[in-house]
């Protein structure tokens, strides 16, 4: 076997993704347990623990994660309309005891 065709074979544990995004190994297997639809396509290999994800799969969804939030940012930006949540202004009075 090629190492050409090895390198189409490396697959990446909780462990590596955790490290890629930059998170915790529980944290993410936790988020991944409760919620598989947030993550790349996740497969389970007989006799090893754990998910393992393909390296494109993980490229591709974070691609996506960024092509999101800079969607958001630009209708930000380019509706006015649409602001960011301003605090609410509370009147503070001074009391004295009687």
């Amino acid at each position: 076997m090629s190492t050409e065709s090895v390198k189409h074979l490396f697959l990446l544990t909780v462990t590596d993704l955790a490290e890629v995004i930059k998170t915790k190994d529980s944290t993410l297997s936790e988020r991944l347990k409760n919620h598989p639809e947030d993550f790349p396509p996740a497969m389970e290999i007989p006799g090893c623990r754990g998910f393992r994800f393909h390296p494109q799969d993980v490229a591709d969804w974070l691609v996506e994660l960024s092509a999101k939030a800079l969607g958001l940012r630009s209708a930000l930006t380019d509706n006015p309309t649409i602001s960011s949540r301003t605090r609410k202004k509370c009147a503070v009075t001074s009391e004295t005891a009687d």
